[in-house]
């Protein structure tokens, strides 16, 4: 085609007015888009609309260029023979596609899963998919009734309870939000403006969320009942109920939420087994009062704990068949130093004809309580695929490979749960643990993700800055923290993140004062424990022991006052091991002393032998370790699984410095991990050294050393290869870095002294 051609096609199409009018069309099209996705989102309509309205709109392309192009002259046109056979087709096959769509969609509101029961059996279910699915958060009621305060709670539980039937719903029930309202400077009993109601749905990325008041005349209790819709905090509809007993109340609130909210109805799915209220925890209501009295004393704290178990004693005497009164006397019965295992079998007994989800709940902790961790691993898994719209078995499996180091098996939970439909903070959990596994790349994906989605939360959430952290583009994060710090001047974690950032860059008095003014920014005693451990972290990475010691009984005083001393038995743990890097054998020997004298009659036969196993590998006493392993290995197995021996046995070929099947056995365990840690990096050196693989091992090191040059043991690991590899000159510019990183280590800390030696090797040579 020729210049004059295509002139003289361009100038037909401009004299047609075809891009001015087929611009104008556009426009409109995305205007209208917009519009439709503003009804959708004010109104709660099925969010297909926006698609269904956008193929619609695309798919009268060709009518709508035809019409211009032959119709866009200024003048009259007159009507061609095609256009009243082409405009009609078009029309109808652009319907045809939107209603293609709708129904495509229509298809994927449920899926069909197949779950293994806990007898072996395979069986097949169809549930809803998350797309149909809500999330309600319940707040307290306002109570003008008086002498029956208790139902601020009692009537949202129910509530929660009996909407939760409805596998399109998932609840979060009031007395589930103290530490949210902790997080605002509030106690659960206050309350608390509309205001900080949208924040803490918006932080649960709830759907609604729902407040009351309750009020009793002529013997008639009656409800007011407000739904609001959580994006935007607006009221979207409000209904005043009416009921001789809480029971019909909460039936009554629970069909008008699902009513109005989510009526969506599965041609191939009756998602909904509709118990009454009363049937849920006890029907008989003296039962339940004393069943929430109990519930909110405990949540009070400590002092009130005596409270709480005198109340949930109390309730199933009152009714022997109360399976949730069971259930929470089973954990009570715990605090109380006793196993609960008699308990939580009358909890799952007196519970067969309860709804499936408050059946997985107290079977996932009977299983947990008869120490058959490995089947309330299979439970939660069922539950997931069951119930789509739950994110609790999510967040469990989660926290439960997260604490056995199976890191890339949490990745690949949190990544099904987005894939499912949970986003929120689901996104933010796969990034996260993809920047532990130090995939970048996906990690932003799923970053960007949460930015598109969630475009006001994500600038108080500066993940991404996360990511530069674990890059070692310190320069690149800091500033994003500084200017979180200017406009959330209150919250303490940006403190956090900039401390962190300064002691990897070993700007050692930065990190101080950014510790001291996260401590000062610390509005709770949750707050003040958070701080407090990862200040403790800093402490003991750089061997500050006097000050980690001061700090260990700062830790303890807070955190007793808000939980019992039973429950600080973890902590006692890890930071007696921390002792052990000193040497110090008489704190580690009370330590050990304490905790047994602490953890309850059934378990103090468990705590010894598993105390005797970590304390031999913190002392790093081989001959120890041998014998405690043995009696050690079967609870590791009863609570991880068989993978759970890896690096224990990897560790047992180590200590018979039988170092090439060590160093096999420890590569297997960080496959499975999913990461490298760095507190680990000495036995890997020595391992390498051991099998002739000294190459191989400073390749490792510098790896683990990229995004965190100046951690304390990973240079003396690679002082350790260098010594071996017999580059001097290297070896002499770590251990100077170990030197200015360990400058205040206590004299007596062992990697400390680990480099002390190496450098006397040197000058001997």
């Amino acid at each position: 085609m020729t210049d004059n051609t295509k002139n003289s096609v361009m100038q037909n199409l401009w004299n047609r007015r075809f891009f001015q009018y087929l611009a104008t069309y556009l426009a409109a099209s995305w205007g209208l888009i917009q519009f439709v996705e503003w009804i959708v989102n004010r109104y709660n309509f099925d969010s297909t609309w926006v698609d269904n309205v956008a193929i619609f709109l695309f798919a009268m392309l060709p009518a709508v260029a035809s019409f211009i192009y032959v119709h866009g002259r200024p003048g009259h046109d007159s009507w061609r023979p095609f256009e009243k056979i082409f405009y009609p087709i078009n029309l109808v096959l652009a319907l045809s596609a939107s209603i293609f769509l709708f129904q495509g969609v229509a298809q994927e509101q449920t899926r069909e899963v197949e779950v293994t029961t806990m007898e072996g059996d395979t069986i097949t279910r169809i549930v809803p998919s998350q797309s149909v699915t809500s999330e309600i958060v319940f707040f307290p009621f306002d109570i003008e009734v008086e002498g029956e305060e208790w139902l601020r709670y009692g009537i949202p539980y129910l509530i929660d309870k009996d909407i939760e039937q409805d596998m399109k719903w998932y609840s979060i029930q009031p007395i589930s939000l103290k530490e949210d309202y902790l997080d605002l400077g509030q106690k659960l009993d206050d309350d608390i403006p509309l205001g900080n109601k949208i924040k803490i749905a918006a932080d649960k990325y709830g759907d609604f969320f729902a407040d009351g008041k309750v009020t009793k005349s002529d013997g008639m209790y009656n409800l007011e009942l407000n739904v609001y819709n959580a994006k935007n905090g607006r009221v979207e509809n409000s209904t005043t109920l009416s009921s001789e007993d809480i029971y019909s109340l909460a039936d009554q609130a629970t069909s008008f939420v699902r009513d109005n909210f989510n009526n969506i109805q599965l041609d191939n799915l009756d998602t909904t087994i509709d118990l009454p209220a009363k049937d849920l925890v006890s029907n008989n209501v003296d039962v339940y009062r004393t069943y929430i009295e109990a519930y909110i004393a405990y949540n009070k704290g400590p002092d009130y704990y005596n409270e709480a178990f005198t109340k949930i004693d109390q309730s199933v005497v009152l009714d022997d068949a109360c399976g949730e009164c069971w259930f929470i006397k089973t954990q009570f019965d715990q605090l109380r130093g006793q196993d609960g295992k008699s308990t939580i079998e009358k909890a799952i007994n007196s519970s067969t004809s309860l709804p499936e989800r408050q059946r997985f709940q107290i079977n996932f902790v009977g299983y947990l309580v008869k120490d058959e961790t490995q089947k309330a691993i299979r439970l939660l898994d069922s539950w997931k695929k069951l119930y789509p719209s739950d994110i609790t078995p999510y967040d469990k499996l989660i926290g439960y490979y997260s604490q056995t180091f199976q890191f890339s098996e949490a990745k690949k939970i949190a990544e099904e749960a987005v894939e499912n439909g949970h986003k929120g903070r689901m996104l933010l959990q796969a990034a996260r643990l993809n920047i532990r596994g130090k995939d970048f790349d996906k990690a932003e994906q799923y970053i960007n993700e949460f930015k598109k989605r969630y475009p006001k939360k994500s600038k108080t959430t500066p993940v991404l800055a996360e990511v530069y952290i674990a890059k070692g583009e310190f320069e690149k994060a800091i500033p994003i923290y500084e200017e979180q710090s200017i406009l959330n001047p209150s919250t303490y974690g940006n403190q956090l993140k900039l401390a962190e950032c300064h002691y990897k860059m070993n700007n050692i008095e930065q990190a101080d004062k950014y510790y001291q003014e996260a401590l000062r920014q610390s509005n709770t005693p949750r707050d003040t424990l958070t701080v407090i451990n990862d200040r403790m972290t800093y402490l003991s990475r750089f061997g500050r022991y006097d000050e980690y010691d001061q700090d260990r009984s700062l830790h303890r005083e807070v955190f007793e006052s808000i939980n019992p001393p039973e429950a600080y038995l973890q902590t006692l743990i890890m930071t007696g091991m921390v002792d052990a890097v000193i040497g110090d054998t008489v704190k580690t020997n009370a330590n050990k002393q304490e905790i047994i004298d602490l953890a309850p009659p059934f378990a103090k036969q468990v705590f010894g032998p598993i105390l005797d196993y970590v304390y031999s590998l913190a002392y790093e006493d081989g001959e120890s370790y041998k014998k405690a392993y043995v009696i050690a290995k079967p609870f590791i197995i009863q609570s991880i699984g068989e993978r759970g021996t890896i690096s224990s046995d990897a560790m047992l070929h180590y200590f018979n410095e039988e170092y090439e099947p060590a160093l096999e056995k420890l590569k297997e365990f960080e496959k499975i991990a999913g990461t490298s840690i760095l507190d680990n990096s000495d036995v890997m050196a020595r391992c390498y050294i051991g099998s002739d693989q000294v190459d191989e091992g400073l390749g490792y090191i510098n790896d683990l050393l990229v995004g965190d040059s100046n951690h304390p043991i990973g240079l003396v690991s690679k002082a350790m290869l260098l010594k071996a590899k017999g580059k001097e000159k290297e070896l002499k510019e770590v251990l100077s870095m170990i030197d200015v990183v360990l400058a205040d280590a206590h004299p007596q800390w062992r990697y400390k002294l680990q480099a002390e030696e190496m450098k006397a090797s040197l000058n001997d040579s």
